[in-house]
């Protein structure tokens, strides 16, 4: 099940082992007037952490264990239920849930899945609004006096020890990270000429941010949802890092269409008169057949001498550059007759990107660079998603 784009793991914890919550609070040195230290918060809210423990005993639930988790890892975007914070349900009536007590744990805006007591959750929606112990939810969950009702965090899974416990059974101990919300950095924050390095935004300052959209005809379904929310992500950053300073902002955030779908050719790509040499260059695109691939896909005659060409550019931008990070998301194909084509480029980015098969005789592994990739996202994805993404690629989260 996804919720946001985020995998569910519904799987109820084993209480015998323990489950632990945190919450973290960042912050740097700011200016004092008393000449004494003191710090500046970077996020208004806490981020949450924890970890608890899963425990099978079939091989059937293991399996399925390990093919949500399995998911849930290569997103690198996971829903996990806050276990030890649910509550248990009074009464539900249609999208209005009443709990036993006041929803101490549950917020306008945040999900909430649905379980029996011990049990796995089965179903989940977004809560609208939230008065006293009465819960109304963007749609109705099919629910009943005595279950209980969990506080579902957006964020990725950090990492999953598992241990043998016997015949098929396994342990999986799962630690999560929420997601930083938009509306949770600092308003004082915002980039100025006088932030000093002390600053977390120092980070953002004088950094690129390009944006390039396939429009070579394959993804023309898809282009105007890519679009839309780069340009919103574009406003996103200007607000947050530019003060709304919508010069400073077209000049370092740009949103760039190209009919070529070289897409190693559009990270190697720096800025005429650029102000430094720092870019988070993301790509979306669905196929680069004939380019850098076939269809179906011959992964013998990969490199291409056109990737080999790209690749050997990329290379020396890479050299030249004091920051780099990029992003290639492959995007789904709205239009069947592309769906092929999108197949054998998800195949052809894992094999350049990871430097797999034959890509391994050009040199270093792209992932070793900085160049991450995603398949499979849909075209409607938001514009906070992505600034999530870049969140990650600065190491912000």
């Amino acid at each position: 099940m996804l919720i946001d784009n985020h995998t569910l793991i519904p799987f109820a914890p084993d209480w015998l082992f323990a489950i632990n919550h945190r919450q973290a609070h960042r912050s740097s040195v700011a200016e004092s007037v008393t000449g004494l230290e003191e710090r500046a918060a970077w996020f208004t809210q806490p981020r949450r952490s924890g970890n608890y423990t899963i425990t099978t005993d079939t091989a059937a639930r293991t399996f399925e264990v390990e093919s949500v988790l399995r998911a849930a890892l290569e997103s690198a975007k996971a829903a996990a239920p806050r276990w030890g914070r649910e509550q248990i349900v009074a009464q539900s009536a249609g999208n209005t849930i009443t709990l036993e007590r006041s929803a101490g744990n549950f917020s306008a805006g945040q999900w909430a899945g649905i379980a029996r007591p011990l049990g796995d959750i089965t179903a989940a929606a977004k809560i609208a609004s939230v008065s006293g112990p009465v819960l109304t939810l963007e749609e109705a969950l099919p629910c009943e006096a005595g279950d209980i009702l969990v506080p579902l965090d957006l964020g990725r899974i950090e990492s999953v020890d598992t241990e043998l416990i016997g015949g098929s059974g396994r342990a999986f101990e799962i630690s999560v990270k929420g997601a930083t919300p938009l509306e949770a950095v600092s308003a004082e924050f915002v980039f100025t000429e006088t932030d000093t390095k002390s600053n977390w935004l120092s980070i953002l300052a004088n950094l690129y941010f390009l944006f390039f959209i396939d429009t070579s005809g394959s993804m023309d379904a898809d282009v105007p949802n890519v679009t839309a929310a780069a340009n919103d992500l574009k406003v996103l950053l200007r607000d947050m890092i530019y003060g709304g300073d919508q010069e400073k902002a077209d000049h370092f955030v740009r949103v760039q269409s190209w009919s070529s779908e070289r897409w190693l050719d559009r990270l190697a790509y720096h800025v005429s008169g650029e102000e430094a040499a720092r870019y988070v260059s993301l790509a979306f695109i669905n196929e680069a057949s004939s380019g850098y691939h076939r269809v179906p896909r011959v992964p013998e005659n990969e490199p291409t001498s056109s990737f080999s060409t790209d690749y050997n550019n990329f290379q020396t931008e890479y050299a030249r550059r004091e920051f780099s990070r990029c992003k290639v998301y492959s995007v789904d194909p709205t239009a069947s007759s592309w769906e092929d084509d999108n197949e054998a480029f998800n195949a052809h980015l894992a094999a350049a990107v990871t430097g797999a098969g034959n890509y391994a005789d050009l040199g270093p592994a792209l992932s070793t660079q900085y160049v991450l990739y995603e398949v499979g996202i849909p075209s409607g994805r938001t514009a906070q998603t992505y600034l999530n993404d870049i969140f990650t690629l600065l190491g912000l989260r």
